[in-house]
């Protein structure tokens, strides 16, 4: 069901479009030309940190699997772990394209959040399971949401939208745990120049834009965070 929630989205997002045209000579500094279209830094190091999630989420979802206190816990950890090689083959599949060098090991950071997973038992490992996926799923959410909407480079484009539906998928499956610190997450930036509660949403503000696909994508990326837990949670 989440594949296809997924796939309707990607389909609606037109990402099957054609590359960018633009010239060689016109590309802004750090940027390529590649068939599928312009090839930037933001690009290359989106490419880069989906194949390094995978590197330690795996291991720590096959971890969670096995050694997990709950058996929420042991769910979350196996759907994750599963959905990352998934995606972990989409980043490989999309750097061979574009022809990008990759990690083959975790970075050092992601290597000490594993040996705390390793350090821990019982009801502390869960803890540290889920607040350090949950920290880092936080992190990078953003960070795809704007590749996504600044890239020219169509195989870049797909990757991060993907990226995005197991991203948001990811958070809810984690969030089910009952186990997040809402209160040690980082709050969101205030928008610059603006005072809380100030903002305001008009129709001008959304002139333009076909509101029933922004609806209707909204409504496939929820429906397939939500499948994921209904299928994980529904008792066996």
């Amino acid at each position: 069901m989440v594949r296809l929630f997924v796939g309707a989205a990607v389909t609606l997002c037109g990402l099957a479009a054609g590359p960018v045209a633009a010239h060689a000579d016109s590309l802004p500094k750090g940027y390529t030309m590649t068939e599928w279209g312009p090839l930037g830094p933001a690009d290359i190091d989106l490419v880069t940190k989906v194949r390094l999630a995978g590197l330690w989420e795996i291991p720590a979802g096959e971890m969670a699997k096995e050694k997990g206190h709950s058996a929420r816990v042991r769910a979350v950890g196996a759907e994750i772990a599963k959905q990352h090689r998934e995606l972990d083959l989409l980043a490989r599949t999309a750097a061979d394209k574009l022809s990008l060098p990759l990690p083959d090991e975790p970075n050092r950071d992601q290597q000490g959040w594993l040996q705390e997973m390793r350090d821990a038992s019982g009801a502390q490992f869960d803890n540290v399971f889920i607040e350090r996926l949950r920290q880092a799923h936080g992190k990078i959410f953003p960070a795809i949401a704007t590749v996504r909407a600044g890239t020219r480079n169509s195989v870049v484009r797909e990757l991060a939208q993907r990226s995005n539906n197991y991203v948001m998928t990811h958070l809810v499956l984690l969030e089910s745990s009952g186990l997040v610190d809402y209160n040690g997450l980082p709050a969101p930036p205030s928008p610059v120049g603006v005072a809380p509660g100030s903002v305001q949403l008009s129709t001008d503000d959304v002139r333009g834009v076909n509101s029933t696909v922004i609806w209707v994508v909204l409504g496939l990326a929820a429906l397939a965070g939500g499948a994921a837990t209904i299928r994980l949670l529904r008792p066996r």
